[in-house]
């Protein structure tokens, strides 16, 4: 009889322990992002000038579930948000811990959730071989820098609690299935989890779509005789109907918020072919990564010609469609991706494609399962290299079940994942780092330039932001809007001839630009011409009625040109007089 010190580890302690590895690995790379900042790439404007998630009040609790404010519909993600704030103000360690922490949970639900379709997918399969990839799925997924941007801006979070909410919808679907399961129960559960990641985010509404081709495999529901398969199919897709709906909705309340109208046209194939190939690049080559890619950008597959875009994206879905009996896996895996990354590609867009490394993250959520389900598939075949079989056991017999030599690949591979994802991290520190970063990824962006502009403007180095908003001008001549950055620069730098310049400049090519009427009134109130500066806030006023901001102004400078006023009048008796 065995001691309880030579007793090996229950199946249920074996399991934990892996997951436990996993999310240790994933902290570790990820443990950075807990000393970022904020950064000036929509974190002002969702989060610290946002007076609505300072409070969890009956009134802004109501605007949370009803704007569209920021052009999303994410009612969760605010409300979050709003508990952080109770909880420890505005202090970016919060919004950056509940990220992380998020992230690890949808790193160990699509570790259960890989095991789980392994067993279903491969059922002769040893149990421990399952847990052992379903792991190194997990962990790919979860140190790809790819995903870096997502964790590490935290105006990202409800990307993540959406994927999250997805991820146990499916786990939960799965369940229904399982030996003395209530299925109606695990549906209603299922159909529910959804709702909630529907209230996060819209980058789940997939999930009918994908719980057909889970029906077909690996649960193949569609595989009995021809007389039944009609019926199993017709009442998956009566299943499906409730999940279809709440998906019909969030498009229709995202899309609103997005301001797309009806008629809008749908984009080109090539551009949806290319944003599609472009993750799958980066998930390859996961070099170069930034937080804004221009349409066309050199280094891209934006930038192939359309016909090779197409023709890449059709070749591959062919081939993998002619693979089907004898790797479903593989056409599964692809076709969730497509389904999931379609509403990122721009359907309703009229202006050029842009894409971000944050739309990766929810369409990736099968790479674990592909990954997983690619080496147990060549463990099963028994493929020889120097003698033995590659993925089988080692001369000592270990439960890993592979050679030394490629358990130190696979280990390699991780461990550079996982420093390439932590050096991702850092680069979103502070504004200024993620932007010198995003002009070395892809050189020749305004957008980079224009940003880097505004971040050192607001550290007070003034002359440095000058050279950025300058070489962004170079970059998109005209732009009115550089125009009044570089005015106000020169503002700030006492520089008001220089200011008004580029103000006018402005004002000639957009007589209904309002901040630069107001910043024009600030210029002129500076050299004492209250008068005009009056004038000046009066034209801003008209074009934003009832501004706080240009009545105080306005009601100063006019307090002001009377004082001059009166003082000039106080002054000519006594030169009068004096003659």
């Amino acid at each position: 009889m065995r001691s309880g010190k030579d007793a090996p580890l229950s199946p249920r302690l074996r399991l934990l322990a892996l997951a436990a590895v996993v999310l240790a690995a994933v902290a570790a790379a990820y443990l950075p992002v807990l000393q970022n900042g904020f950064v000036n790439w929509d974190d002002a404007e969702a989060i610290l000038e946002n007076p609505r998630i300072l409070s969890l009040t009956p009134a802004n609790f109501r605007w949370m579930f009803t704007t569209l404010y920021w052009g999303t519909y994410q009612p969760l993600g605010w409300v979050v948000w709003s508990l952080v704030v109770k909880i420890q103000g505005l202090a970016p360690m919060g919004f950056h811990l509940v990220s992380l922490l998020t992230h690890l949970a949808v790193c160990a639900s699509l570790f259960f959730l890989t095991r789980k379709l392994l067993r279903l997918g491969l059922p002769r399969s040893e149990p421990g071989q399952a847990d052992l990839w379903a792991a190194l799925g997990a962990a790919v997924f979860g140190l790809h820098p790819i995903n870096a941007e997502v964790v590490s801006n935290a105006s990202g979070y409800a990307d993540l609690l959406a994927a999250g909410f997805f991820v146990t919808s499916i786990h939960s679907y799965l369940k229904r299935f399982d030996p003395g399961a209530r299925p109606r129960l695990w549906l209603a559960v299922s159909w529910s989890l959804f709702a909630l990641s529907g209230l996060c985010r819209w980058r789940g509404v997939s999930l009918p779509f994908v719980l057909l081709v889970l029906d077909a495999y690996p649960l193949g529901r569609f595989a009995a005789a021809a007389g039944k398969r009609r019926e199993a199919l017709k009442a998956a897709l009566l299943e499906k109907l409730p999940f279809l709906a709440v998906s019909l909705a969030v498009v229709a309340i995202n899309a609103a918020g997005k301001g797309l109208e009806a008629g809008s046209r749908l984009p080109k194939l090539a551009d949806a072919a290319a944003g599609t190939l472009f993750f799958l690049q980066k998930l390859a080559l996961p070099w170069g990564l930034c937080p804004f890619y221009p349409p066309g950008a050199p280094g891209t597959t934006l930038s192939w010609p359309a016909v090779t875009n197409i023709g890449l994206a059709v070749a591959l879905t062919a081939f993998l469609i002619s693979r089907w009996r004898s790797w479903p896996a593989a056409l599964a895996v692809w076709l969730q991706y497509l389904m999931a990354i379609a509403p990122t590609l721009g359907f309703f867009k009229d202006r050029p494609m842009f894409v971000y490394d944050r739309y990766a993250y929810c369409a990736l959520l099968g790479l674990p399962v592909l990954i997983a389900a690619v080496f147990m598939r060549l463990r099963s075949a028994g493929l020889s290299s120097g003698g033995g079989p590659v993925l089988g056991s080692s001369k000592s017999g270990s439960a890993l079940g592979f050679r030394p030599l490629l358990a130190a690949a696979l280990a390699g591979g991780l461990l550079m994942l996982g420093w390439l994802t932590r050096r991702q991290v850092l680069t979103w520190h502070d504004p200024v780092s993620l932007w010198n970063h995003a002009l070395v990824a892809v050189p020749g962006s305004a957008v980079a330039h224009t940003r880097l502009g505004d971040a050192l403007f607001a550290g007070g180095r003034g002359e440095e932001a000058l050279v950025h908003f300058f070489k962004a001008l170079d970059l998109s001549p005209g732009h009115a809007d550089l125009n009044n950055r570089i005015g106000s620069t020169f503002f700030h730098l006492g520089k008001l001839k220089e200011a008004m310049t580029r103000y006018a400049m402005v004002l000639d090519a957009d007589p209904g630009f309002s901040e630069a009427h107001f910043n024009m009134g600030m210029a002129l109130a500076r050299q004492g011409r209250f008068g005009a500066a009056a004038d000046r806030f009066r034209r801003f006023l008209d074009l934003q009625p009832g501004h706080p901001l240009g009545l105080r102004y306005l009601e100063a400078a006019l307090a002001e040109e009377a004082r001059v006023q009166a003082k000039a009048r106080a002054v000519r008796p006594k030169a009068r007089r004096a003659k």
